[in-house]
């Protein structure tokens, strides 16, 4: 970690052990790390920073210090035929809150 957080499972490296599963991609452990920084989720039984455990048990009413959900909403998504006529297929996302299309070939 760049910046240090006073939290019981950051230390030099990040302890998600508790809420990690095999199957889950990259973005999710990032987003479990951004709930961990928000204390939606910490584990004062098996701290890293054992002070920092001290200080959430004691003011667990004050967490989760946010609520902001990291997962954002899977994006509409039509898939088309190319044009030329060989194996291309074209993929639109669909921006449905600004009614805007990204297409990708």
């Amino acid at each position: 970690m760049r910046t240090e957080i006073f939290h019981p499972n950051f230390g030099t490296w990040v302890c998600i052990g508790d809420y990690w599963a095999a199957g889950e991609t990259l973005f999710d452990v990032i987003v479990q790390i951004g709930n961990m920084i928000q204390y939606r989720n910490y584990n004062i039984k098996s701290p890293l920073n054992a002070r920092a455990a001290r200080g959430a048990a004691e003011n667990t009413h004050r967490f989760p210090i946010s609520n902001v959900d990291l997962y954002q909403p899977d994006p509409d998504v039509e898939i088309c035929s190319s044009p030329a006529d060989n194996d291309d297929v074209e993929v639109v996302l669909i921006n449905s809150s600004k009614n805007r299309q990204q297409s990708f070939w």
